[in-house]
């Protein structure tokens, strides 16, 4: 039996940076030879203790059915594992592992294309990187070793997972032929899990410093540390919490002949600027195990903002062409703005200004311009440093929309620690300029603007006024303004409390109907443990609403419906109902309901009769005890004439005859009476008493 390091051939054939990689793993150099029959073969497998399990790395030519003839009549590799306490091995591979039969089964198998490996042999395509593989180019097997994925798509790696930490294992291998005829064993390797072969010490002069381009960590190679095979860098927020690995690849070294120790570096682009950051630098070997994540090196990146953007931006037609203004940004670091032209609302934005435009600078003159051109204008801040704002809200010259834009929708008030952030959905027409924010006291209190101009591309606005007090409740609208300054209506108040953010519930299913002059209205309850009760909105529908809370103090719970008697006949009402907790603080209103109440007109009174008084005759009835009824009309006809009322202006309520002067001797007279509402309704009538006047 003897022993070949199958890695050294080509060896110098490859890039110092791969060779150095390659020479730092030099456990898996460590590959053996078996004899079968007469003929010597290379093969053999190394176990290596990895973190999931032992990585089993395959030596030997690359098996394949298509190339049996060539490799003695060898398609693959059986591994067999003796477990301790086992007499002898056990296969642990279902089938013959051999590299794939093409190249696109070989990038199936790597789950994409494998672009890039063949520069690491010197090869200008993949496919003569696969022709090299279908040979056994030999400069391809150190190839296979930097990547794990594609070592094991070509058949010549795997991972033991049903293995114990701290237990030792012995694996061998066999090359397997088509007919299942099975080769001498290689020599048994042993290994034990969760103990690296080659302990890592880690990388040294672990350095980590804040730059303009973020954190910057840089090390150098640890000559001791001849386990290791790439590298990779850990944050911490705190020195004893846990650890988030940045990197998503491995990290190599940048190897320069002019040093005598190669250095690696990272960028760390995601930290925030002025909080305080634990770094580790480790070293990770072939199998995936890494070294101590020590030392920490407490880094505070540097802040690397950008200017404020410039608010209030307007384009107006002057006498040498467009006027552009803005409002400049406060700040000693503010080195001057740009101002940026388009044709376009959303794109294709140029800069305008040949030179950065002075510091206190809020205006500039495009005399590029015409009075019939239609242009947008966006400005930026720079700082003395060089960086640029974000361009500003668009600015429209000329156009003049003068059709009322949409109001903001989906209007929300949430409680923070240092004020009210109220948001909204941005409006879809392409000319709004911007918003305003506004607040009452009450539902129906009078409105304050509290907010300058807020520009299109902005969507909240945190009220901080120290106006605000902790036992008070706030009402917020929005509205949209367009650039030629026409105002939306107010979008739908919402309500908040400042430090009250346990709200209920807003209710849901909300319906009601009429009942005569009573509306029943009904909701589901609200599931929550911060609700307390219920309180009722009501207001009229007319061109102006005015909501009034029907309840004085709130529903409990537990209810689920409530009468309201309070209305009047005919009137259109809209009612919302809103959660109430158990500090008073209501929740975002129900859906609307709308509801007109409809009461019919009373019936007529009853016991209806007709005596003769001298020349007059006299209508008699029973007063009605209707409580809609508000007093009566008296009808009278003839067998000639129609019938016609004889008391266009209704009798009092609480009148019970009516007597008629107007009668002729010898005539029939047919009467009747019917009752008339608040409203002036009138009822059916009666049932007619005739009588024949003498």
């Amino acid at each position: 039996m003897r022993r070949k390091n199958i890695l050294t051939v080509a060896e110098n054939s490859l890039p110092k940076a791969i060779r150095c990689l390659l020479l730092t793993a030099g456990v898996l150099l460590m590959l053996h030879v078996a004899s079968v029959g007469q003929q010597a073969q290379e093969f053999g497998v190394v176990p290596l203790s990895a973190p999931d399990g032992m990585l089993l790395v395959i030596g030997g030519p690359l098996l394949n059915p298509s190339t049996a003839a060539a490799h003695d009549g060898w398609i693959g590799y059986h591994i067999y594992r003796r477990s301790p306490g086992d007499t002898g091995f056990v296969r642990i591979t279902s089938a013959p592992l051999s590299r794939p039969g093409s190249l696109a089964e070989l990038e199936d198998r790597m789950g994409g294309p494998i672009d890039g490996f063949e520069r690491f042999a010197g090869l200008p395509s993949k496919e003569a990187l696969w022709q090299g593989i279908e040979r056994n180019d030999s400069s391809i097997i150190p190839i296979s070793f930097l990547s794990k994925n594609f070592r094991h798509a070509l058949g010549m790696l795997i991972t033991d997972t049903k293995v114990e930490r701290g237990k030792t294992y012995e694996y061998r291998a066999a090359m397997v032929a088509l007919n299942g005829t099975q080769s001498q064993p290689s020599e048994s390797q042993q290994a034990t899990f969760g103990t690296p072969l080659i302990p890592l010490i880690g990388p040294l002069d672990t350095k980590a410093e804040s730059t303009d381009r973020g954190v910057v960590l840089s090390w150098q190679a640890n000559p001791g540390d001849s386990g290791a095979f790439s590298y990779s860098v850990y944050r911490c927020p705190d020195s004893i919490g846990t650890f988030l690995k940045l990197n998503l690849a491995a990290l190599t070294l940048v190897v320069d002949s002019g040093v005598a120790t190669d250095r690696g570096s990272f960028t760390d682009t995601t930290a925030r600027a002025g909080r305080t950051y634990y770094y580790a630098i480790v070293s990770t070997d072939y199998a995936g195990n890494e070294s101590v994540r020590k030392p920490l090196i407490p880094v505070t990146p540097r802040d690397i903002s950008t200017p404020a953007i410039p608010q209030n931006v307007f384009a107006n037609p002057s006498s040498l062409g467009i006027t552009v203004t803005w409002d400049t940004v406060t700040g000693e670091n503010i080195a001057g703005y740009n101002v940026y032209r388009s044709g376009d609302a959303d794109s294709n934005y140029v800069r305008i200004n040949a030179v950065l435009l002075p510091p206190d600078t809020g205006f500039y003159e495009d005399r590029g311009t015409t009075l019939v051109d239609r242009f947008f204008y966006r400005v930026t801040a720079v700082n003395r440093a060089g960086r640029e704002s974000e361009k500003s809200a668009r600015a429209l010259s000329l156009f003049q929309n003068r059709h009322e834009p949409l109001p903001p929708q989906e209007i929300r008030a949430e409680s923070r620690p240092n004020g009210i952030r109220v948001t909204w959905k941005a409006g879809d027409e392409s000319d709004i300029r911007g918003y305003y924010v506004y607040r009452a006291d009450s539902y129906n209190g009078s409105l304050s603007q509290i907010s300058p101009l807020i520009g299109k591309d902005t969507t909240e606005y945190l009220d901080t006024s120290n106006y605000l007090s902790a036992a008070g409740q706030y009402w917020y609208l929005v509205q949209s303004i367009n650039f030629t300054g026409i105002m939306s209506a107010y979008s739908v108040p919402v309500v908040a409390y400042p430090n009250q953010s346990l709200t209920a519930d807003a209710p849901r299913s909300f319906f009601g109907y009429a009942d005569g002059r009573r509306v029943l209205l009904f909701w589901t309850a609200v599931d929550d443990i911060a609700l307390a009760g219920y309180h009722l909105y009501r207001a009229i529908e007319t061109d102006s609403l005015r909501w009034e809370r029907v309840t004085a103090a709130p529903l409990i719970r537990t209810t689920t419906e409530y009468i309201d008697t309070g209305t009047t006949a005919g009137a259109t009402y809209l009612y919302q109902l809103r959660a109430v907790n158990d500090k008073g603080t209501e929740s975002q209103p129900s859906n609307t309901m709308r509801i007109t109440v409809f009461e019919p007109a009373p019936l007529p009174p009853g016991g209806i009769r007709v005596v003769q008084e001298g020349k007059a005759l006299k209508v008699i009835w029973i007063r009605t005890q209707q409580p809609s009824a508000a007093g009566y009309r008296v009808y009278r006809r003839t067998d000639t004439e129609s019938r016609t009322v004889i008391t266009p202006q209704a009798l009092p309520a609480t009148t019970t005859e009516y007597r008629d002067t107007s009668v002729r001797s010898g005539v029939r007279y047919y009467y009747s009476v019917c009752c008339v509402d608040q409203t002036g309704r009138e009822g059916d009538p009666g049932v007619e008493v005739s009588y024949f006047s003498e």
